[in-house]
């Protein structure tokens, strides 16, 4: 039996007693220079006021060594400052070096429990099914097809252990029930595995198929009239016996829903109520992103593209709004930048009134469980480096570092959701709160008054890696117009 000790145990981790080390020494260079400065302006105010009553000479050469000690204290600062900053940029390296050192522990750590939920499966053995008690052992096996290869070799790139082939009777030379246990045992470390990979979030969620036995439905007309009959049935107690046995054996509701455009607004992707985890769950103590927790939320929709000058445009046009900035960029399927916070929500209202709809800008938990898509990973194709699915500053595309792809380019996720890691910041109805303490439960934005800074997702053209994990997130003051932050709005299901 394979030895199912933690990999992790005798791992050296990084010692997390450097950050605090660097940050006691940052706080008392600060401390230090604090002092000094205060120091000489008490001694400056001090010489302010003696010499105009004294003009003597040691008065003179008072002043002048006054001069000369604040401009060593000038000095001295200076030197300080550019301590602070090497010992903050230093703190900063070590703490994404720590936080990307506990990402692997916890793939690793999935790895584990996929192996261990194996073995479990192994070591309990499927028993031999009864019905086939009547016909002798060896003539069943004889007449047993050979097993389809669809379960001996599966197609995901995270394959299961290989199912070992049946052992044969070497006194007979005829297979015994050798054959159907291990048939049944392979069938099953297939599966055991396959849902290890996807509870770890290496393979995204599947939309749920129909039941063989239900006839095609027939197709729905466009519109929002699309996604008639698909949300619950009726009220509780309305439904009839036959109903509810129905609905106790159909298989889980899927994440979306449906697909929609209200008029010539946005395409947007309907989803249905769900709970997910929000946040970074391995990160550190002081990550922007922790505490990780559980967030239900109800079903709302979300547009599947961010907006693009196209759109924002139509509304220029119609209300006279600024025009923002192209940057060289184009304009049509771009994604719009050069917006602030206030004139992504005065697009929202406009486009409430131009469709009848209630058209908003998504909340941060809303963005987060649109953009994970049903995975629990760094990125919702899984932990690996983007390669070219996304873009950002070193990801591998052709737009990297020189201008934002049109809207579109990189996706869609399995909810049907484009460019979610990188391209532009998306601006969200938040206001910005440093870490997850205290956030709702139910996902709901923050709303503080007088907010001085909102929440923008999803990393930009510009920004490294880090910065389009799903869970990564960054504050802006809400006047804030450059060329990297456009936004994408949602809306509730009603």
């Amino acid at each position: 039996m394979a030895d199912l000790t933690d990999p992790w145990e005798d791992a050296s981790e990084p010692d997390a007693g450097d950050a605090q080390a660097l940050r006691a020494e940052l706080a008392r260079v600060r401390a230090e220079a604090e002092a000094e400065r205060q120091r000489l302006e008490r001694e400056l105010k001090l010489a302010k006021i003696a010499l105009p009553a004294q003009r003597d000479p040691n008065a003179v050469t008072q002043k002048i060594a006054v001069q000369q000690e604040v401009q060593a204290l000038r000095s001295t600062l200076r030197e300080k400052d550019r301590v602070v900053e090497e010992l903050t940029r230093q703190c900063r390296a070590l703490e994404d070096q720590l936080e990307d050192h506990f990402q692997e522990l916890d793939a690793l750590r999935m790895q584990v429990q996929q192996r261990e939920l194996e073995l479990a499966a192994a070591r309990r053995g499927p028993a031999a099914p009864p019905a086939m008690a009547a016909t002798p052992a060896l003539e069943r096996e004889e007449q047993m097809p050979p097993p389809p290869a669809a379960a001996a070799a599966p197609t995901s790139a995270h394959r299961p252990a290989v199912m070992p082939p049946p052992v044969r009777r070497p006194s007979s030379g005829k297979r015994g029930p050798g054959l159907v246990a291990g048939l049944l045992l392979g069938l099953l470390l297939a599966a055991a595995g396959v849902a290890g990979l996807w509870w770890g979030g290496y393979l995204p969620a599947l939309p749920a198929l129909p039941a063989a036995s239900a006839p095609p439905a027939a197709p729905a007309p466009p519109g929002a009239d699309a996604l008639a009959g698909t949300g619950d049935a009726g009220p509780p107690g309305s439904e009839s016996p036959a109903a509810d046995g129905a609905a106790a054996s159909a298989p889980p509701r899927p994440p979306v829903r449906g697909v929609l455009r209200d008029a010539d607004g946005p395409e947007m992707i309907a989803l249905n109520p769900a709970t997910f985890r929000m946040g970074n769950p391995a990160g550190t103590t002081g990550s922007d992103a922790r505490p990780a927790h559980d967030v239900t939320l109800p079903a709302f929709m979300i547009s599947s593209r961010e907006i693009t000058f196209r759109d924002y445009d139509r509304f220029v046009r119609a209300t006279g709004a600024r025009r923002p900035n192209d940057f060289g960029f184009g304009r049509g399927d771009q994604p719009v930048v050069d917006v602030t916070w206030d004139e992504a929500v005065a697009y929202t209202r406009w486009l409430s009134r131009h469709t009848g709809r209630g058209y908003r800008l998504p909340t941060e938990a809303e963005w987060e469980y649109a953009a994970r898509a049903g995975t629990r990973s760094m990125y919702w194709w899984g932990f690996d480096a983007p390669a070219g699915r996304a873009v950002c500053f070193d990801c591998g595309s052709r737009y990297d570092r020189i201008s934002p792809a049109p809207a579109g380019f990189s996706g869609p996720n399995p909810f049907g959701v484009y460019d979610t890691a990188g391209n532009v910041y998306e601006w969200v109805a938040d206001c910005y709160r440093p870490g997850y303490r205290d956030a709702p439960a139910d996902g709901s934005a923050v709303n503080e008054l007088g907010c001085e800074r909102r929440v923008a997702r999803g990393g930009s053209f510009k920004t490294p890696t880090d910065t389009i994990r799903v869970y990564a997130r960054r504050p802006f003051e809400p006047d804030t117009r450059v060329d990297m932050i456009g936004f994408r709005v949602a809306r509730d299901a009603g």
